[in-house]
C-alpha cells in the first residue's frame, strides 16, 4: 500500500474520532484494573487517559455510563500505549462494538459539528 493511500486512511480514522468531555471509564486488561477518561472516541476505538497502563495487545473490558444514564460495555484489544506526556493513556481497537455504542458515538459526532 503505498503511503498517500495509509495517509489518507490514518486522516480519515482522526476525523472520525470525536474528543469528548473526559468520560469517566472502568476498564480491566489482564491483571490490570483502573479508572480513566475518554478522550476521544470513534466506532472503531477510543483513547482511555489512565496511569494504569495495560500491556500493548491485550484484551480490555471497557464500562462506562453515558451522560444520559445508559450503561456501556465494550471489549476490545489495546491498540498503543502512551507512557509518558500529559496524557498518559491507550488507545483501544474496539471488537464488534454495539448498535447502541454506534449510535452514542454519532451523537457526540452530531453535537461537536
Amino acid at each position: 500500500m503505498s503511503r498517500s493511500v495509509e495517509r489518507k486512511r490514518s486522516e480519515r480514522r482522526k476525523s472520525d474520532r470525536t474528543r469528548t468531555n473526559l468520560l469517566p471509564v472502568r476498564f480491566r486488561a489482564g491483571s490490570v484494573q483502573g479508572r480513566g477518561q475518554v478522550l476521544d472516541l470513534g466506532e472503531d476505538g477510543l483513547f482511555v487517559r489512565t496511569r494504569s497502563i495495560p500491556d500493548h495487545g491485550e484484551d480490555v473490558q471497557i464500562s462506562f455510563s453515558t451522560p444520559d444514564g445508559h450503561r456501556m460495555s465494550l471489549d476490545g484489544m489495546i491498540w498503543r500505549t502512551e507512557q509518558n506526556g500529559p496524557r498518559p493513556g491507550f488507545g483501544v481497537r474496539l471488537l464488534g462494538a454495539c448498535e447502541e455504542y454506534l449510535h452514542f458515538v454519532k451523537q457526540i459526532h452530531a453535537q461537536r459539528r
